[in-house]
């Protein structure tokens, strides 16, 4: 009949705007460069974005339905502790029943690691029950690398400023100091209470 018909276009639509919808999101999340994985109540593997499968070498494997364990043995062996990790991290996040945020070193089969800023964020039914989890982490080496190589600068920097016998002050374009270095204090002419954050003329007699 005609109702049935329409009532059946209708469905087809919905369908096709469901369709669209999830193809816009899987486009979306293939574009991020962090890793990106949805796992159902069990831990099972639902959705994972390219960055994520091309972490753990698992381009062009059949993921789905597979949890962490699962999929260990398809990918490089050096990636099976990252999984147990992983899967350890998850049931923290579950049992805290709140978003978590940790730091990951996975290895990579040339020697090196790469150090994830991982979040996790448990989802639950409305009677309590485990729903699923989504995992997403960004790749925070490189800056991992430029703050210890900051610090190390800074400490080298510091110890040969406590070599120096000398006097080191630091002015702002004002004439306004802003910091100093004295390897005995007795060698101020003031105290750097009464001259840090004041010009020289107001410090130094005319």
């Amino acid at each position: 009949s005609l109702g049935v018909f329409i009532e059946t276009t209708e469905i087809n639509r919905a369908w096709q705007a469901l369709e669209e919808e999830k193809k816009r999101l899987l486009t979306l999340i293939n574009a991020s460069p962090d890793i990106i994985c949805f796992k159902d109540g069990k831990g099972r593997w639902l959705l994972a974005n390219r960055a994520d499968l091309e972490l753990f070498h698992l381009t062009g494997v059949d993921y789905r339905g597979k949890t962490d364990l699962d999929l260990a043995p398809l990918a490089h062996p050096i990636y099976r502790q990252a999984f147990e990790i992983c899967m350890a991290s998850d049931e923290i996040a579950w049992k805290s029943g709140k978003i978590s945020r940790s730091e990951e070193d996975i290895p990579t089969p040339d020697g090196r690691s790469r150090i994830f800023d991982i979040y996790k964020v448990p989802l639950f039914n409305s009677n309590g029950t485990r729903k699923g989890i989504v995992v997403i982490g960004r790749d925070i080496t490189q800056a991992r690398k430029t703050r210890e190589e900051l610090r190390e600068s800074e400490e080298t920097s510091r110890a040969i400023l406590e070599a120096l016998p000398d006097l080191v002050f630091t002015l702002d374009k004002t004439g306004k100091f802003l910091w100093h270095h004295a390897s005995h204090e007795e060698k101020l002419y003031a105290l750097p209470e009464q001259f840090i954050g004041k010009k020289i003329a107001h410090v130094l007699p005319s």
